[in-house]
């Protein structure tokens, strides 16, 4: 069972290539889902606060996109707020949606974010953002086991500046779906699809959850 505090390419279970694979296979779901879209969907409120879905799609280029100066430069104009960064950046993108698909589609083989950031990261991010459309718009995201635990260990780990403060503390997240869990303490626990979007503070999948810390872990979430 994997316990969050190391990824699975870190744990030598997959290579390099085999994350790729399961990136890019997300990837043409999300092409696939978002292609199939009435064009009113594009412009439904995520779950990501005050983006549309259209957004939240220009979003997901933008490590892809945005180069290291530009990132630097941003950063230095926003008083390194990135979620500021992020913002602007999703907002300004004036492409279509047809525009947007056909460049998510094309980043086969590109780097995901500044030289150094793991190649984890891009298919956590991916799972993460894809879960922030399908909700709302009451589509089921079904993620390999391999892809969950990969998400899940992200965020406990390199991505838990995203997480409420304090959501991790006194509590054990536990995966009824895939082999995974983390943390000790009061038990939370559900399918890795309601983990997600419950670890990076959305309230949706709350009713998903059991244990005697999901009262707890419902609070921090609204007072955030």
């Amino acid at each position: 069972m994997h316990t969050g505090t190391l990824t699975v390419l870190e744990s030598g279970f997959m290579t390099a290539a085999e994350i790729q694979d399961l990136t890019m296979a997300e990837r043409d779901r999300l092409v696939a889902t978002l292609g199939s879209l009435a064009d009113e969907a594009w412009g439904a409120p995520s779950l990501c606060a005050g983006w549309t879905v259209r957004d939240l799609t220009a979003h997901l280029l933008m490590p892809y996109e945005l180069s290291a100066l530009s990132l630097l430069g941003g950063l230095a104009r926003t008083r390194f707020r990135f979620d500021r960064l992020a913002d602007e950046w999703a907002r300004r993108d004036s492409r279509s949606p047809e525009q947007l698909l056909t460049a998510l589609g094309g980043i086969d083989g590109r780097r995901f974010g500044a030289r150094g950031v793991p190649q984890v990261a891009g298919l956590s991010h991916l799972v993460a953002h894809a879960a922030d459309v399908y909700r709302p718009l009451g589509i089921d995201h079904v993620i390999e086991p391999e892809v969950a635990t990969i998400a899940l260990d992200e965020l406990v780990g390199r991505g838990r500046s995203s997480l409420p403060d304090g959501l991790l503390e006194g509590r054990r997240f536990t995966a009824t779906d895939v082999e995974w869990s983390h943390g000790a303490g009061e038990q939370v626990a559900g399918p890795a699809s309601a983990l997600i979007p419950t670890l990076l503070g959305r309230d949706v999948a709350l009713g998903e959850l059991t244990g005697p810390g999901v009262p707890g872990v419902a609070e921090l979430i609204a007072a955030r």
